[in-house]
Protein backbone atom coordinates (compact mmCIF):
# COMPACT_ATOMS: atom_id res chain seq x y z
CA UNK A 1 0.00 0.00 0.00
CA UNK A 2 1.26 2.94 -1.06
CA UNK A 3 1.54 5.99 1.67
CA UNK A 4 0.44 9.91 0.98
CA UNK A 5 3.34 11.76 1.47
CA UNK A 6 3.28 14.40 4.58
CA UNK A 7 3.56 17.87 3.63
CA UNK A 8 5.15 19.64 7.17
CA UNK A 9 2.69 22.79 7.69
CA UNK A 10 5.07 25.21 6.98
CA UNK A 11 5.39 24.20 4.09
CA UNK A 12 2.04 24.20 2.54
CA UNK A 13 2.25 27.91 1.42
CA UNK A 14 5.11 27.33 -0.66
CA UNK A 15 2.95 23.97 -1.78
CA UNK A 16 0.17 26.35 -2.71
CA UNK A 17 2.25 29.16 -4.09
CA UNK A 18 4.12 26.45 -6.78
CA UNK A 19 0.66 25.48 -7.67
CA UNK A 20 -0.54 28.43 -8.38
CA UNK A 21 2.73 29.56 -10.41
CA UNK A 22 2.68 26.62 -12.31
CA UNK A 23 -0.62 26.74 -14.01
CA UNK A 24 0.73 29.97 -15.73
CA UNK A 25 4.11 29.03 -16.51
CA UNK A 26 4.97 29.07 -20.00
CA UNK A 27 4.85 26.47 -22.70
CA UNK A 28 8.05 25.97 -25.00
CA UNK A 29 7.11 24.46 -28.60
CA UNK A 30 9.55 21.65 -29.09
CA UNK A 31 10.44 19.82 -32.28
CA UNK A 32 8.63 16.98 -30.27
CA UNK A 33 5.96 18.88 -29.23
CA UNK A 34 5.35 21.45 -26.25
CA UNK A 35 6.94 21.36 -23.13
CA UNK A 36 6.14 22.94 -20.01
CA UNK A 37 9.06 25.75 -19.41
CA UNK A 38 10.73 26.44 -15.64
CA UNK A 39 8.36 29.06 -13.86
CA UNK A 40 10.10 32.45 -14.28
CA UNK A 41 11.73 34.69 -11.69
CA UNK A 42 9.36 37.53 -12.76
CA UNK A 43 6.43 35.20 -11.56
CA UNK A 44 7.87 34.15 -8.74
CA UNK A 45 8.54 37.74 -7.41
CA UNK A 46 5.14 38.79 -8.66
CA UNK A 47 3.84 36.57 -6.78
CA UNK A 48 5.53 37.42 -3.42
CA UNK A 49 4.76 40.71 -3.99
CA UNK A 50 0.99 39.96 -3.59
CA UNK A 51 1.05 37.18 -1.16
CA UNK A 52 4.54 37.32 0.67
CA UNK A 53 6.39 36.60 2.17
CA UNK A 54 7.91 40.61 2.96
CA UNK A 55 11.47 39.48 4.46
CA UNK A 56 13.90 39.05 1.50
CA UNK A 57 15.66 36.20 3.31
CA UNK A 58 11.83 34.73 3.66
CA UNK A 59 11.99 35.71 -0.17
CA UNK A 60 15.21 33.68 -0.80
CA UNK A 61 13.35 30.63 0.72
CA UNK A 62 10.47 30.49 -1.60
CA UNK A 63 12.61 31.11 -4.58
CA UNK A 64 14.88 28.06 -3.59
CA UNK A 65 11.75 25.99 -3.10
CA UNK A 66 9.79 26.75 -5.64
CA UNK A 67 12.50 26.27 -8.14
CA UNK A 68 13.38 22.87 -6.64
CA UNK A 69 9.70 21.74 -6.68
CA UNK A 70 9.90 22.71 -10.04
CA UNK A 71 13.24 21.06 -10.97
CA UNK A 72 11.61 18.15 -9.61
CA UNK A 73 8.10 18.44 -12.05
CA UNK A 74 10.36 19.38 -14.81
CA UNK A 75 12.24 16.25 -15.10
CA UNK A 76 9.01 14.22 -14.54
CA UNK A 77 7.29 16.21 -17.62
CA UNK A 78 10.94 15.26 -19.57
CA UNK A 79 10.75 11.48 -18.65
CA UNK A 80 7.17 11.17 -19.75
CA UNK A 81 6.55 8.71 -23.03
CA UNK A 82 5.80 11.37 -25.71
CA UNK A 83 2.62 10.44 -27.52
CA UNK A 84 3.29 9.37 -31.08
CA UNK A 85 1.61 11.28 -33.52
CA UNK A 86 -1.07 9.12 -35.69
CA UNK A 87 -0.18 11.94 -38.93
CA UNK A 88 0.98 9.82 -41.62
CA UNK A 89 1.90 11.67 -45.30
CA UNK A 90 -1.21 11.45 -47.96
CA UNK A 91 -0.06 9.81 -51.11
CA UNK A 92 -1.99 11.12 -53.70
CA UNK A 93 -3.17 13.52 -56.27
CA UNK A 94 -3.14 17.41 -54.93
CA UNK A 95 -6.09 19.51 -55.02
CA UNK A 96 -5.24 22.42 -57.62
Amino acid sequence: MDEKPVLLRRLRPVWQAWQVLSVGRPIISTGFGASPAPITFRDIDAYAARYGPEEIDDFDELLTLIRSLDAVYLTHEAEKPKPKSGKKGKKGKSRK
